[in-house]
């Protein structure tokens, strides 16, 4: 056979390349349903008109050409075009929240997660709920809170965070296969995968062109990308991620992201689209790789460094009756009890407020040594050990980033800030700020240690700081309480 030449097959017909589930997106000559003009792309669902001035609704309605009970091949098609195929068993129900590994807490919040991700997958279609039994099983999934308040059901993002082999990939997957369930349109892919595709668009081969792709991803009815973060970074690549969730953004449509990665090493543009809390609902998974239950995460030195100042302290080393008056005994036996219950449950805020040396830090410390104990994750961190540490990532010879230590900081499992209303400078402040409004926002456990009466902080952090529980300890110092039985055992 000649140099440059190809076989050609015996009945003459030229070869075709083979097509993915993401070419299948095109619209088609003829619509796969109705085999009529495609008003849906051969869906059978699509999104409504938008009203000048409004968003695109991002609820998918129904095409008029498609009838009410979907059919097997339908179905198929459904499935086939989603790329969930190989995932079709992710689902809600085979989603295991008993992991041996695991201990009573992470299985409760990992219960919880099920049911907020399964209700995320549920919103489209809750006013359609018409079946009594439907309508109770809905109703008996409690809303999500943020701050106490039932979350708004424009939510239309789901992040969901955690470490490898946390279960991400397995929720989004079932998010799709429920979407494909009620008959919706859904569509499954890595970022990096995504951007290959985008890639291959500019091949001669192609049996697509990038902008007819581009507008389908753009506007699928839901959008799942896996590994979120994990595509090369190049300034072409951002940009298309940008154009793409940037459309989604705007017009509020479904979308689901899994990441294990540092939300602040991702383009800043995104940064900022996920962490509006009106759209984006985030979901950490606080539980260990159930592959290899024993690896954590990498930290940066400086969070290292702040895990190797705790204290070494115990509740059980904590003696009220130590040189007290009865008031006293009864304030830190009050402060011991609340120690102890946070230490079996850490949810919400926690603040204690008290003099120097009045047993505040001990009982923090405890907390976080309690917690270790029981393998979870927490990080004390004295105010102004922390800000040092913030500081010092502007030196050019730091090797971390303000953005990263930061976003370390913030999205601890079990923060504790040890001495809070030291640092007067606006700048502190600020930092402080911005570490409890994320953790505030995202109703993540917090320990805070202060001299400072509540009216005394500023505006901006007693906003913060009412979320807490507070508990007043009113003891003198410990050294003051035993200063005078030591002089009493010299004498």
């Amino acid at each position: 056979m000649p140099p440059g030449t190809e076989a050609q097959p015996e009945n003459g017909t030229q070869p075709q390349p083979a097509t993915s589930a993401a070419e299948e997106f095109l619209e088609p000559a003829r619509c796969r349903i109705c085999e009529r003009e495609p008003i849906c792309g051969g869906i059978g669902w699509m999104l409504p008109e938008a009203t000048a001035g409004e968003p695109r609704p991002s609820q998918p309605l129904r095409c008029p050409h498609y009838p009410a009970q979907p059919d097997d091949e339908r179905r198929s098609l459904l499935l086939r075009l989603s790329n969930l195929s190989a995932l079709t068993e992710k689902r809600f129900a085979n989603f295991e929240t008993n992991v041996p590994s695991w201990d009573a807490w992470q299985r409760e919040r990992m219960r919880e997660i099920l049911r907020r991700v399964r209700q995320f997958a549920e919103l489209p279609w809750q006013a359609e709920a018409k079946d009594a039994e439907e309508r109770e099983d809905w109703d008996a999934l409690p809303l999500p809170k943020e701050n106490g308040v039932p979350r708004d059901e424009r939510a239309r993002w789901l992040l969901l965070m955690g470490r490898y082999g946390s279960g991400k990939t397995h929720l989004a997957a079932a998010v799709g296969n429920r979407w494909l369930e009620r008959g919706g349109q859904a569509y499954f892919t890595t970022s990096p995968d995504l951007l290959d595709h985008l890639r291959g668009t500019f091949g001669p081969n192609s049996a697509v062109g990038y902008d007819d792709l581009f507008q389908r991803m753009r506007n699928v009815s839901l959008l799942i990308l896996d590994d979120f973060g994990a595509e090369a970074v190049t300034s072409w690549a951002r940009e298309k991620l940008f154009q793409l969730l940037n459309h989604r953004y705007i017009h509020r449509l479904p979308t689901v992201f899994t990441t294990n990665e540092v939300l602040a090493d991702l383009d800043g543009r995104l940064y900022s689209r996920l962490q509006d809390t009106e759209l984006v609902s985030q979901v950490r998974l606080p539980v260990p790789d159930y592959r290899n239950p024993g690896i954590t995460p990498s930290r940066s030195k400086a969070v290292l460094e702040m895990l190797n100042t705790c204290p070494e302290y115990r509740l059980a080393g904590f003696f009220p009756e130590t040189g007290m008056e009865t008031e006293e005994k009864q304030s830190l036996k009050a402060a011991k009890r609340h120690a102890e219950q946070y230490a079996r449950q850490p949810t919400g805020w926690l603040l204690f407020i008290g003099g120097h040396g009045s047993g505040k830090t001990h009982l923090a410390a405890a907390i976080v040594q309690e917690q270790r104990l029981q393998g979870k994750e927490a990080l004390f961190a004295r105010v102004a050990d922390l800000l040092r540490h913030l500081r010092s990532t502007f030196d050019k010879q730091s090797r971390t980033t303000y953005d990263r230590l930061l976003s370390e900081i913030q999205e601890e499992p079990l923060l504790v800030l040890d001495g809070l209303g030291q640092d007067n400078s606006s700048w502190g402040e600020e930092q402080i700020f911005q570490i409890l409004d994320f953790r505030y926002l995202r109703q993540l456990p917090t320990l805070i240690t202060s001299t400072l009466a509540l009216e005394q902080h500023s505006e901006k952090l007693r906003s913060r700081l009412l979320a807490a529980e507070i508990v007043e300890i009113h003891a003198s110092s410990y050294f003051e309480r035993v200063k005078p039985r030591s002089q009493n055992r010299l004498s």
